[in-house]
């Protein structure tokens, strides 16, 4: 689905929007375009990874490192993305998988690949949803190409 056509109703709104990073869209845009030009050309591998190691802290205090594992992807198509995140607020055994079609972001909508959701909701995931503020494991979907000007941020 589109990311345009997905209710919103169906949308994972942000939740530190405004907190841990900006939530007007062009300062966001330009605060990760400096951090991937900050990034020397000599640090980019020429395979096409399959896996990154991020951190996900505030841009502040870890833009400039997640922007050197983004690099490595810039560019770079993916049919797939797996995003996978502790839960900062609650314990609790197996996984949590978001139900929603989207995620909003300040610089766009990603569309979640709904099937790949339920084929991990099927194959008998304990149910945690944690969608009220906690980080949840999310699936990407679309032709993915990954850009410091993308609508994904990092």
């Amino acid at each position: 689905m589109k990311p345009n056509a997905i209710p919103e109703k169906d949308i994972r709104q942000p939740v530190v929007a405004g907190s841990f990073y900006t939530a007007n869209p062009k300062a966001l845009a330009q605060e990760i375009k400096g951090y991937f030009n900050n990034v020397p050309d000599g640090h980019i591998i020429s395979e096409k990874p399959i896996g990154l190691i991020a951190p996900h802290a505030g841009y502040l205090y870890s833009g400039q490192v997640a922007a050197f594992a983004y690099k490595q992807v810039e560019g770079r198509h993916y049919e797939t993305i797996m995003i996978l995140a502790p839960s900062h607020r609650a314990y609790f055994p197996g996984a949590s998988v978001d139900t929603k079609e989207g995620y909003r972001t300040p610089l766009g909508i990603v569309p979640v690949a709904h099937e790949i959701v339920n084929q991990i909701i099927e194959n008998n995931f304990p149910d945690h949803s944690l969608s009220s503020g906690s980080h949840t494991r999310a699936f990407f979907r679309g032709s993915t190409s990954f850009s410091s000007n993308s609508s994904q941020g990092f």
